[in-house]
């Protein structure tokens, strides 16, 4: 046994005989109904969507509304996670930042202790060409330590724009860190 479907105006699907195990639904009024084999019978508290066809305007529109929530939260943070290894050079994790603001804090750990201080930057481009450091000086993890303690001082004026591409660089080249993970928290404008 197949089954079919049948869609159209609820008064138009009301005068159809719905064969046996044939589903209608109205596009009018969002009802299911199930056949029977002479009628249809409708199916209660079953939440139909309605569905439109929506063209590039209205794409643009969502985007906007998206957009237009998310800034009402200002808070943003950008996690970068290195697993495994982390050896000197500039790590796989990139971000392009959507949003423009201004460099709250960062936080860098490392699930196991390194033997000796570790020093990372995180780097910043608008063409993926230059790249620069987000601080005056390198970001550093302690020997014996887990996470950063040291303030952190922003370059420039501590801001980000729209696009901007971030990227971590280790530069520590004798100490290998382990599960590098950092948190770039950013106040969004």
């Amino acid at each position: 046994m197949a089954i079919y479907n049948v869609r159209g105006e609820e008064t138009k699907l009301n005068n159809y005989a719905l064969g046996d195990a044939e589903i209608g639904l109205t596009t009018d009024t969002d009802k299911l109904y199930v056949g029977t084999g002479t009628n249809g019978t409708p199916v209660e508290g079953m939440a139909t969507p309605r569905l439109r066809i929506v063209d590039e305007r209205d794409l643009k529109e969502v985007e906007k509304k998206i957009a237009a929530e998310a800034s009402n939260s200002h808070d943003r943070r950008v996690l970068f996670i290195c697993p495994g290894n982390v050896e000197v050079g500039v790590q796989d994790a990139m971000v392009k930042f959507p949003f423009e603001g201004t460099y709250q804090s960062i936080e860098g750990f490392l699930s196991e202790k390194p033997n000796a201080d570790v020093q990372l930057v995180i780097e910043r481009s608008s063409d993926l060409e230059s790249w620069t450091s987000i601080t005056e000086s390198p970001i550093a993890i302690k020997a014996n330590a887990h996470v950063t303690g040291d303030a952190i001082v922003f370059a420039q004026d501590g801001t980000i724009e729209i696009g901007t591409y971030l990227r971590v660089r280790y530069l520590s080249k004798t100490t290998v860190g382990k599960n590098l993970s950092i948190s770039l928290a950013i106040k969004t404008k």
